[in-house]
């Protein structure tokens, strides 16, 4: 299968290259050029070292093209002729520069699945975020996050505040539109904070006691799992026509059980917990990516 994966100089697309190349014929593109020497962003925060073995060295052999996500001649250049498309670029500045945030993130899907239709392209694979639902971060009130159920999945109704969210919200219709109107085979991924190995090799160590309501349900999920979930749904032949997939870590990145965590600080919400979370359990659901295309998250810092 040729596939183009977008983003493939970054954080996830570096990684998921690595991974694909041996199985299948990969075409690149990015608004920059691939760079052994940087470092992601992510390290930075969580006081990371990378390690070698876990920095992607693909091979130059691949095409790869540098362009504007929003140039649409451009992005009609690089779907020409692939089978299958992995979408992964994006823009993160929901304050800083919301107005780009929002085109890049849903104009560029928007402009993406035009082009796949244009070239007859029979499936799109769309980086979303565990956001899309706007629960869990760039939140811009404080108004209380009075959380419907647990654990959450892809149905919780939206509750949005910036253009990140709006813009993940938005490229997830996009996806269903495309395939209402062509027949293409479209996927949104949310995926929970991606964290890289060298975070779940070390956190043991630097895992502090929880003292108070972890806001964001301590959700992650590891690079591994995220990578190892797109090549299962770009290479499933079974995968659904269109569909919403959460991918996260099997458990919490908070070192007591669940349903402690859950009792101590929010015991309202014990009357909302639908389904067992023992140990340290997710709260976040998996169900839905785990049916459709065997999602199965391996990688967690200490046993659940």
């Amino acid at each position: 299968m040729k596939i183009l994966i977008t983003g493939a100089a970054g954080y996830i697309g570096r990684y998921l290259t690595w991974q694909l190349e041996d199985r299948h014929d990969l075409v690149l593109a990015d608004a920059f050029e691939p760079d052994d020497s940087r470092v992601p962003w992510i390290f930075e925060p969580l006081n990371l070292q990378r390690k070698p073995e876990y920095i992607p060295k693909p091979s130059p052999n691949h095409p790869f093209h540098v362009g504007d996500a929003l140039d649409m001649d451009f992005i009609r250049r690089i779907t020409e002729g692939v089978d299958a498309v992995i979408h992964l670029t994006g823009n993160r500045d929901s304050n800083e520069r919301p107005i780009v945030c929002y085109e890049v993130n849903a104009t560029g899907v928007f402009k993406m699945l035009l082009a796949c239709e244009e070239h007859g392209i029979k499936k799109a694979l769309v980086a979303s975020s565990i956001n899309a639902c706007g629960w869990f971060y760039n939140r811009v009130t404080d108004r209380p996050r009075n959380w419907p159920y647990l654990p959450i999945d892809e149905d919780i109704p939206p509750d949005i505040e910036d253009s990140y969210s709006l813009a993940k919200y938005s490229c997830e219709f996009n996806c269903q539109a495309w395939t209402n109107r062509t027949g293409m085979t479209t996927a949104a991924f949310r995926f929970a904070g991606v964290f890289p190995p060298e975070w779940t090799e070390s956190y043991k160590d630097r895992v502090q006691p929880t003292t108070e309501w972890p806001g964001e349900l301590g959700n992650y999920v590891e690079l591994r799992d995220v990578v190892g979930g797109l090549v299962k749904a770009v290479e499933c032949e079974t995968l659904p026509k269109f569909g919403v997939y959460q991918l996260a870590a099997p458990d919490t990145i908070l070192p007591e059980p669940t349903m402690e965590i859950i009792e101590r600080f929010r015991p309202e919400l014990l009357k909302v917990v639908r389904e067992p979370m023992p140990g340290r359990t997710t709260m976040l659901s998996n169900k839905r990516a785990n049916e459709a295309f065997g999602y199965n998250p391996e990688h967690h810092w200490k046993e659940i």
